[in-house]
């Protein structure tokens, strides 16, 4: 596997990662995106301007922007950690950045909270909100045998809780971000990586520092 400006990123458990600095995972034009970690779950994008405007960032402008996939089994795992490198806009309501709907979600409420929704399981809000026009690191994680539900924030634990439940997927498909209802997403989003299982707060750190430079963070 090969990451752009991040080679000491977690990989043990990885099944997905798309990264637009990398040209194997973007070559500059067209509208496909590649998966990095060599499971072939490739998608479209709706708009080969959607990464044009700055090497290694997709835009997200309107209600149209995403990038399709299909379902595949891979992403739907018991235990799972969801993180992506996001910069948004306010736009007055909930982006919703990346999902396997239904099944697992990572939002952005209006205020600013994010939040890593699961399926049968519930949300679990950071305690701070983000800065709108900022570049920050979020994660989700869930781990099915402890039931623990963690929303990290620049790799650092900003909300944690246990559930009663298991996730519950119905073979959907995977979005980036997802344009139904009003819950479209507006700003940059780059970095997205799925693992089948949950980072511990240090891999999740390390996630974090291993890319901060590049996001002037």
């Amino acid at each position: 596997m090969g990451f752009s400006r991040g080679p000491n990123i977690v990989t043990d458990g990885i099944v997905f990662i798309m990264d637009p600095a990398s040209e194997r995972s973007y070559p500059g034009s067209g509208t496909t995106l590649k998966d990095l970690s060599g499971n072939g779950i490739d998608g479209t994008l709706h708009s080969s301007n959607m990464a044009t405007a700055v090497p290694g960032e997709i835009r997200l402008n309107n209600s149209t922007d995403r990038i399709q996939f299909g379902h595949d089994a891979l992403l739907e795992p018991p235990s799972i950690t969801v993180g992506a490198w996001v910069n948004l806009q306010d736009r007055g309501d909930r982006h919703i950045l990346i999902t396997k709907w239904y099944g697992f979600s990572f939002e952005i409420a209006a205020n600013g909270q994010p939040y890593f929704r699961l399926n049968s399981t519930g949300d679990q809000y950071s305690s701070e909100a983000i800065t709108w026009g900022e570049w920050y690191y979020i994660t989700g994680t869930f781990n099915n045998s402890t039931k623990k539900h963690v929303c990290y924030v620049n790799g650092v634990n900003r909300g944690e809780s246990t559930k009663s439940n298991s996730i519950s997927y119905n073979q959907g498909t995977f979005n980036i971000p997802y344009t139904g209802y009003a819950g479209y997403a507006s700003g940059k989003i780059a970095g997205v990586a799925i693992y089948n299982r949950d980072l511990t707060e240090a891999e999740v750190a390390q996630n974090f520092n291993a890319q901060k430079s590049r996001f002037r963070l």
